[in-house]
Formats: structure tokens, C-alpha cells, sequence
């Protein structure tokens, strides 16, 4: 396709780096209010702002953030992540490599996928701050309140998707995001529909670096980062409705989109898209290949050596105070000592 539209860098931090990411708006103004292309073999396929988005991993295993959305996708309708694909960028003749071309999180994404206007879709960036319905109805609801009461446990469900925010728990965790900044935290909701918050999957950039990072950072383990979050988690650990639901999706997720072979499976198709192009795009910006290649291959083992479905089993039966009889019963029998 052809379209006239507008273009302006976006980010923070990725801003001081070579590799721009790129915002892509389409407007009246501009010749064309909409574009309307098949760009992601189906579903919603008429946009008004995408991504080129170079990200903060293209000089390291450059796949992280897109196998992680791919991830969110293909476990959940729930969780507002972004469909992708790879394509080479040129301006005006000059080659400036692989990027991946991507949906906006933004409110159009929102309506778009709960079939709502734009103009109804609140975005509000963490940390939510003192002054905002956010904060006062879920937030503050969430921590001065008695969540093992189920009257209180109800009232808290009709303001936030539940099972909305157990997925995007459970992605995050197990992504083990190291980037889980307040830049990076974006709360949404729609005075359409249903009017319930839910939480955007966003930059996963720093995803499968560090093991120990594993749900750690989302269950009160004291970061001011994530410290509203951990506020909703930590209360909501007090009632065993939750908890159970939670730990059933878990077991859900990690013995389907999320288990060892799916993630491994994704990885390879991905690997297998950027490959061929890897070797222009690294030496237009001076990096060597073999980085690449061992950056790959550090991936792969981080989910293979660590047996990363077996770790988030033990992490998440230590957090939530498991015996092995309880861990068995969801998770079913394992080769390591439970840690409950």
C-alpha cells in the first residue's frame, strides 16, 4: 500500500539510541483519515497510528519484545497487546534496517478491540496519581479494604477486569520483565461497555534476562516502580477466590501458550523471520553478528535450562504459601522439591 501520513519519533530512553522508533499517524489533513489493510492476516484492519518500533533490544536477540506480545496474543484476548511484523525500513533511499511494524497502544487499540468510540477510552500512564478515579475507586479501594470479604471482593471486580489483570500478572511474570518502570505501566478503561480498568502489555524489551526477576517485582517486594501493583496483588492474595483463580489460569497458561515447547516454537519463528536481513541491518549499525547469534542462543537456554514452566510453578507456589499436595493439585506432580 501507499499513503500519505505523518511521522515523529517516539520514546524516551530509546531516543539517545541510533535506532529511532518511529510513530506513524494517519490523518485528514494529511490525504487519508484511515489505512485500511489486511496488515496482521485478519482481525481489526483499519488503523489510524502504528509503530515502527526499533526498541531498546535490536543489538541484542532483537526478538524479545515481539515474541512476548506474540505470547500475550496467543494466550489471552484479555490483555491489550500489540500485533506486529517485521519489515525493513528505508527513507528517502537511505537503509536504516529491521523494524517491527506494530499497532499503537493507544485508545484507538482500545476501542478498536472492545468495540467502543475512541473519544469514551481514559489512558492513564502509572503511577496513577492521588487525584484520579483510578486511584481512589481501585488502588486505594484495594489497600484500606478488606479483600477477603467477598462483599468487598465483588465491588473491587465490577471496577477492574479480574481476569484481565490475573493475565496480565501472569504474562508479566512469566516475561520475568526487568523494565516494569511507571513509563511502562499504562491503565485504560472506557465509559462504554462494561467501564472496568484493565492494564496494557507494553515494551517487554528487558524480558528473559534474569530469572530471579520472575513475578518477584509484582508481588510487594518493595520497588517503587511497581508498588501500585503489588498494593492490588497483595490484597488480593487475602482472598481465596482469587487465589484460586489465579492459580487455576496459571496452570492454564503454562501447560498451553505459555509451556516450554510454545515459547521455544514461537522463538524459532521469529528467529527465522530476521535472520536473513540480520547481517545488513548489523552492520548498518555496526554490530557484529555473532553478537546476535549468541544473544539467540542465551534466549533459548533461559527457557530451557531454567525449565522456565517448572520455575514459575515453584515461584508461584512459594508466593502463594503452597504445600505440595496444593501445587500438585494444580500444577500436577513435578521432578523438584516444592518449595511450599
Amino acid at each position: 500500500f501507499t499513503i500519505p501520513c505523518g511521522i515523529k519519533m517516539q520514546g524516551g530512553t530509546s531516543l539517545e539510541l541510533p535506532k529511532k522508533n518511529l510513530s506513524v499517524r494517519f490523518r485528514e489533513r494529511y490525504g487519508q483519515e484511515t489505512l485500511n489493510y489486511d496488515l496482521f492476516d485478519g482481525g481489526i484492519t483499519q488503523f489510524t497510528n502504528l509503530v515502527l518500533r526499533a526498541g531498546q533490544d535490536y543489538f541484542s536477540a532483537v526478538v524479545r519484545n515481539e515474541l512476548c506480545q506474540n505470547l500475550a496474543l496467543a494466550a489471552s484476548d484479555r490483555v491489550m497487546a500489540q500485533r506486529n511484523r517485521y519489515c525493513v525500513l528505508y527513507v528517502d533511499g537511505k537503509y536504516y534496517g529491521i523494524y517491527s511494524l506494530m499497532e499503537k497502544c493507544n485508545e484507538q487499540l482500545y476501542a478498536d478491540r472492545f468495540g467502543v468510540s475512541r473519544e469514551s477510552v481514559v489512558i492513564v500512564e502509572g503511577n496513577s496519581t492521588l487525584d484520579t478515579d483510578l486511584s481512589r475507586d481501585v488502588f486505594d479501594f484495594c489497600q484500606y479494604t478488606d479483600m477477603s470479604d467477598s462483599g468487598n471482593y465483588a465491588i473491587f471486580c465490577q471496577r477492574m477486569d479480574v481476569d484481565s489483570l490475573i493475565d496480565w500478572v501472569l504474562l508479566e511474570g512469566f516475561c520475568a520483565n526487568g523494565d516494569l518502570t511507571w513509563g511502562n505501566l499504562r491503565y485504560c478503561r472506557s465509559s462504554e461497555g462494561d467501564g472496568k480498568w484493565r492494564v496494557m502489555f507494553y515494551d517487554l524489551d528487558a524480558a528473559f534476562t534474569e530469572a530471579d526477576l520472575n513475578f518477584m517485582n509484582l508481588f510487594g517486594d518493595g520497588r517503587r516502580d511497581t508498588k501500585q501493583i503489588s498494593q492490588l496483588t497483595v490484597a488480593l492474595m487475602k482472598n481465596d477466590e482469587f487465589c484460586d483463580r489465579f492459580l487455576r489460569r496459571a496452570a492454564e497458561l503454562l501447560d498451553g501458550p505459555l509451556s516450554n515447547e510454545a515459547v521455544l516454537a514461537e522463538l524459532e519463528r521469529l528467529v527465522a523471520q530476521v535472520e536473513p536481513e540480520l547481517p545488513r541491518d548489523y552492520t548498518r549499525y555496526q554490530l557484529v553478528y555473532g553478537d546476535w547469534v549468541r544473544h539467540v542462543q542465551q534466549l533459548r537456554d533461559f527457557i530451557t535450562e531454567n525449565d522456565w514452566r517448572q520455575h514459575n510453578v515453584d515461584v508461584l507456589a512459594k508466593l502463594f504459601g503452597l504445600s505440595e499436595q496444593e501445587t500438585e493439585a494444580y500444577f500436577g506432580k513435578s521432578n523438584t522439591a516444592s518449595p511450599g
